[in-house]
């Protein structure tokens, strides 16, 4: 991890590490990462698909000659990474951040849009920006409100506006890996069955099927579910969570859960939006290790060799 990135989490765009469409899910076994099928021929050749990823592809893409323009509903640390990455390869972007988020992001030269202004210049500002986009992505979860998560808030406020005002001819959703059922160490694709255990993951399977009919009976556009593991990268990884953490639990320090690189989130997300691509996506790195291992690996290389299992406070479910 360089020094910029560290001291400026989201201001890079480095070479590509790997990505593949198939998971593990275990409590104990460790999974060799030989049996990985990757798709980093997709992040080199975008018009590539894994061949089990059910998908279909939009033909009335821009030409090169057209500039594609993104609009990214949640500029937080995976959204601003794939803003970035877009920008340098020449996409026109735009979107929405948290109020808290916006001057960091406005001096970026990125221009962002408040998705909760009662401004009515700021609204049409606003949709008028929504309207150009060939290309529009959310990265916002569901919410949580009291003991229970809401729908979709930006299907919510703008599927309809969507459909009124803006012609885009890609639609995509960010969700998550968290989605499948505990498959007891089996290859985990994107045809696996789901487990809607608690109401987070209800709500995002729920999200994800009012996405995919979001598109209307017409081929102006297509959408593409892109599930992704758990993400890492500066200043969210191993090494600061052992800084702060308190020890793992041995059950917990033995399950083995999928992650991913941001950098690689970035490249597979703009290969998929280059190549108008739609379908379910698993985003996640070519290898697995259980919690235990991680963890450990961070503390040999922090001179804490002797330190146990660590992981950090929640579950992993945070705002993209």
């Amino acid at each position: 991890i360089g020094s910029k990135s560290m001291c400026d989490p989201l201001g890079f765009v480095p070479p590509p590490t790997s990505a593949c469409c198939k998971l593990r899910f275990s409590s104990a076994k460790r999974i060799p990462s030989s049996k990985a099928t990757s798709t980093s021929k997709l992040l080199h050749k975008p018009a590539s698909a894994s061949p089990s990823v059910p998908t279909t592809s939009n033909s009335t893409r821009p030409s090169n000659d057209t500039q594609r323009s993104l609009f990214i509903f949640g500029l937080g640390y995976v959204g601003y990474a794939i803003a970035q990455h877009a920008k340098q390869l020449g996409w026109k972007v735009e979107g929405t951040a948290q109020r808290d988020e916006r001057f960091y992001l406005i001096a970026r030269r990125l221009r962002v849009h408040d998705i909760d202004s009662r401004s009515p210049s700021a609204t049409a500002e606003l949709m008028l920006a929504i309207s150009r986009a060939t290309h529009i992505l959310s990265t916002v979860p569901p919410v949580k409100a009291g003991d229970d998560y809401m729908s979709d808030v930006i299907l919510d406020q703008f599927v309809e506006k969507i459909h009124d005002r803006a012609k885009p001819i890609w639609l995509g959703y960010l969700s998550s890996t968290s989605v499948y059922s505990e498959s007891d160490s089996a290859i985990v694709t994107e045809s696996s069955p789901t487990s809607p255990h608690d109401p987070l993951i209800r709500a995002r399977l729920l999200a994800e099927s009012r996405w995919t009919a979001s598109s209307p009976p017409s081929p102006l556009h297509t959408v593409a579910i892109l599930r992704l593991a758990g993400v890492y990268g500066p200043l969210r990884n191993a090494l600061r969570t052992t800084l702060r953490a308190s020890p793992t639990p041995q059950d917990a320090a033995e399950i083995i859960t999928p992650r991913v690189l941001v950098e690689d989130v970035c490249r597979l997300s703009e290969a998929v939006m280059a190549a108008g691509l739609g379908g379910v996506f698993n985003v996640s790195d070519a290898g697995w290790a259980s919690r235990g291992e991680v963890a450990g690996f961070a503390s040999g290389l922090m001179g804490r060799s002797g330190v146990g299992a660590r992981r950090g406070k929640g579950g992993g479910e945070g705002r993209r």
